[in-house]
């Protein structure tokens, strides 16, 4: 069933990809490329970079609002992990399963690490929605402008974001007061105590009783809220850096920030592979540039994205991520 749905995400993600091929004309998308500002993609490699470190750096609050301690110097090297599985392994949750193995040797059981990379990422997602709501009255006239006059497309996506974006805001809020709530957690853990399977009932148990113990920590959560947003800006960034770098002028920020946010948003969804495609048919909807210019602005992203994960390759392989974990590294 997994292979069946992973082929799904792929032809999906190799669809939209030719689509945008046809949309565009091949020959300007390389002139763009070859007319691109190296000292801008440079600036734009550094802040990805940068956002690698300040993952980490959110990873140590996480833990440290837990009372447990992995060292910097390897939290960064589990981040570039974590990234350069979720590109190159065939599932949108493989760099969360090496992040979670990887904390097994520091006595960080498989459910509490669960429990606190949920905690993070729930925190990640309401930070991002937020920032979506809060950048909407900054976006490019044009965008609104699309809407009053009546574009269907443009319309029809607002709407889509919208719609997926108010669902999700709601999901998680539900589901942070839910495990915010010791009642409830009582209750759940009594319900997940009478599963026949001991193993899986036992970390169910567990998962929520750790995952209760952390979030409750307001100066965790505020840390947490900061650092996120750190992380988002400094995407954004980037991506900005990397469409400066082809347009040769300045460009809306805050329409680009929008737009990353929305993207990593919609991610969530298992549509297609690492939001290939999906990203670039949200770029081109919204933002007022030739298709052919703003596939060159995408390709240089995703290319740096990805180039910054490389590293992750050789800490997969030296820290030996599936040997068999003991308790002290």
């Amino acid at each position: 069933m997994k292979k069946v749905f992973f082929i799904i995400r792929l032809v999906i993600a190799a669809a939209l990809v030719a689509a945008l091929y046809f949309m565009c004309d091949p020959k300007a998308v390389m002139a763009n490329l070859k007319n691109t500002d190296l000292r801008l993609i440079a600036a734009a490699l550094a802040v990805f970079l940068l956002s690698y470190v300040i993952t980490a750096w959110r990873w140590q609050v996480v833990l440290q609002g837990a009372e447990k301690h992995i060292p910097f110097v390897k939290l960064l090297r589990y981040s570039f992990t974590a990234s350069f599985c979720n590109n190159f392994l065939p599932t949108g949750f493989g760099g969360d399963i090496t992040r979670v193995i990887n904390m097994l040797p520091h006595g960080i059981s498989a459910a509490e690490g669960t429990g606190l990379l949920f905690l993070e990422r729930l925190i990640g997602f309401l930070v991002i929605g937020s920032l979506i709501i809060l950048s909407l009255p900054f976006v490019s006239n044009d965008v609104f402008r699309a809407w009053s006059e009546g574009d269907k497309t443009a319309r029809g996506a607002l709407l889509l974001i919208a719609a997926a974006l108010f669902a999700l805001l709601i999901a998680m809020l539900f589901i942070f007061v839910l495990i915010a709530s010791k009642k409830a957690v009582l209750k759940f853990s009594a319900l997940f105590s009478k599963i026949p399977y001991k193993a899986v009932s036992q970390f169910l148990v567990e998962f929520l009783e750790k995952l209760n113990q952390n979030i409750r920590g307001a100066k965790t959560i505020a840390k947490l809220i900061l650092v996120s947003t750190l992380l988002q800006f400094s995407f954004a960034l980037a991506f900005y850096l990397c469409f400066w770098a082809v347009l040769d002028q300045k460009f809306s920020f805050t329409l680009v920030f929008a737009l990353v946010q929305t993207t990593s948003l919609l991610g969530v969804i298992p549509i297609s592979i690492e939001t290939i495609g999906t990203r670039e048919f949200v770029f081109c909807l919204f933002l007022p540039i030739e298709v052919s210019t703003l596939l060159a602005c995408l390709i240089i992203a995703r290319a740096a994205s990805v180039v910054m994960t490389l590293p992750g390759a050789l800490f997969f392989i030296t820290d030996g991520l599936f040997r068999k974990c003991t308790p002290k590294d």
